[in-house]
């Protein structure tokens, strides 16, 4: 009898029939199912729960502390986090990794000094050491993967809806509700070719699109269905269309060439060299024919080429700050520059400024040591098979966190997030380990 990612029996044969069909192996569905489901199923809608919630709008103060509700989450989970880390579970590479940049963080900030700087520095620093080893701890495992894929269609279908509402008035309705209700001052509404850029529950519509697109990436391969994934790559994309953010757009279209390259290619292990190969060659021509090749990518791929030329006039005047105090930063003091003072569109750029070019290298290493591939016998068991399809629809989420990056920063839930899928890819590395041993 074969089963399904949660555990619980298919009939016929496995959902990716390219597959070659070895050797079933005898697992049951217990096998597949932690011992208290309930509770793994309230731990995931924990780490998720931020993205319904406005943050810049509901905050928290917990003994002076403030908090977001996303982050007031991760750092309640912190604790049973370490606790079930501890009791049999694999150290790997990307731990320490992310131990050492929540470290660092906080070290960066004592050394510039300031006790806004250190505040905020450690509120940077919980939310992703809180959403990482949530996910290393509380996503583990095929029944775990198949709860969180269920949890965060349920989200991107609220926050789409929302976004809907939005287009259709014409104005951030959502911020503008919660702002009545708690007597805040909601954010101004942005507007590209006529129509508001929708932002749903997020601080702006470029993290709104952003989370859209990485949701898209994950339920690709999360769903063995073609019809699903159709559904729900679709429903992803129009959030990244109502979000009018060129990035989020650009993040799922180039996610949907490699998932049509991977499935081409898929009896071919060498398929993923070729590909870093294929990407390599016109970046290495570009920085042939161009003094500025990061130049002309910000400046050809986006919406607005206004957009673009403001963004290299942040890199050219951030690079020059950056070598003035390369290992520690500048914390959140004023740099001196309005430009960078008013905004950075680039988390390399912010991360840099603000805790040094470590925080860059230990962001970097983090995301890299969890996608580091196991080597195990190809099965065409449906769960082994699947578990296969996480791990790569993670590494491109991984991957295109990185790229967007050039021109997009993530705060607030989007960087909880991103340590939440850096936290889930390191589990699956860790299953795939156990699973060899």
């Amino acid at each position: 009898m074969l089963h399904r990612l949660d555990g619980r029996a298919m009939n016929g044969a496995a959902r990716f029939p390219r597959r070659p069909a070895v050797h079933w192996m005898p697992h049951t569905a217990a096998a597949y199912r932690p011992a208290n489901r309930a509770a793994g199923q309230f731990v995931i809608w924990l780490c998720l729960i931020g993205a319904l919630i406005p943050a810049a709008d509901v905050l928290f103060y917990v003994a002076g502390a403030k908090f977001t509700v996303g982050r007031l989450a991760v750092t309640s989970l912190l604790l049973p986090a370490m606790i079930a880390m501890a009791r049999g579970r694999k150290l790997l590479t990307a731990d320490l990794f992310a131990v050492a940049l929540g470290g660092w963080m906080v070290i960066a900030a004592v050394t510039v000094g300031g006790s806004a700087t250190i505040s905020s520095a450690g509120a940077e620093s919980l939310e992703f050491v809180g959403g990482y080893f949530a996910a290393r701890a509380f996503i583990y495992g095929p029944a775990a993967l198949s709860d969180f894929a269920k949890a965060l269609k349920v989200v991107l279908v609220l926050v789409i809806l929302m976004a809907m509402a939005e287009h259709a008035a014409g104005r951030l309705i959502i911020h503008e509700m919660v702002a009545d209700i708690l007597h805040t001052t909601p954010p101004d509404a942005q507007f590209r070719n006529g129509f508001v850029r929708a932002t749903a529950t997020f601080d702006h519509a470029i993290l709104f699109g952003a989370f859209c697109a990485f949701c898209g990436i994950i339920l690709l391969y999360a769903n063995p269905s073609p019809l699903k994934r159709a559904i729900w790559v679709g429903l992803s994309a129009y959030g990244c269309v109502l979000s009018l953010s060129s990035s989020a757009v650009m993040a799922i279209v180039i996610a949907l060439m490699i998932y049509t390259f991977d499935r081409s290619m898929w009896r071919y292990p060498w398929r993923w060299g070729l590909l870093w190969g294929m990407a390599s060659l016109p970046l290495l021509g570009l920085s042939a024919a161009s003094q500025h090749p990061l130049h002309w990518i910000i400046s050809h791929l986006t919406y607005d080429p206004v957009s673009g030329f403001f963004r290299l006039m942040i890199w050219d005047g951030a690079i020059d700050k950056i070598q003035e105090s390369p290992i520690v930063g500048y914390g959140f003091h004023p740099l001196g520059n309005d430009i960078l003072d008013a905004t950075v569109d680039s988390v390399w750029l912010v991360f840099a400024l603000r805790f040094g070019l470590p925080a860059v290298v230990l962001l970097v290493l983090s995301s890299m040591a969890a996608w580091r591939s196991v080597r195990h016998k190809p099965s065409g068991h449906p769960v082994i098979v699947l578990m296969e399809q996480m791990a790569t629809g993670f590494t491109m989420v991984l991957g295109m966190f990185m790229f967007v990056g050039l021109t997009v920063h993530f705060w607030n839930y989007m960087w909880i997030f991103w340590g939440l899928c850096i936290g889930t890819r390191a589990s699956v590395r860790e299953w795939f380990l156990t699973q060899a041993r």
